[in-house]
């Protein structure tokens, strides 16, 4: 079940299921702490949208992250 909810709202979000998501719904102590870290960094009021955008874009840019 937390295998379908999670390949939904990665489509749902990204366009696709990732291959991040689908492990990480098999390791429920992981899959909480990653999804607490988005969160926290998705409802933080620090900087504006279009900059957390951009910062995020950089990061996965830097890592080499396909999506």
């Amino acid at each position: 079940m937390l295998r379908l909810s999670v390949a939904f709202f990665t489509k749902r979000r990204v366009g696709r299921v990732t291959t991040p998501g689908t492990i990480k719904s098999d390791h429920p102590f992981i899959l909480g702490g990653d999804s607490a870290m988005e969160q926290a960094f998705y409802w933080s009021k620090t900087l504006p949208k279009s900059l957390k955008n951009l910062v995020s874009l950089r990061a996965a840019t830097l890592i080499g992250c396909p999506f």
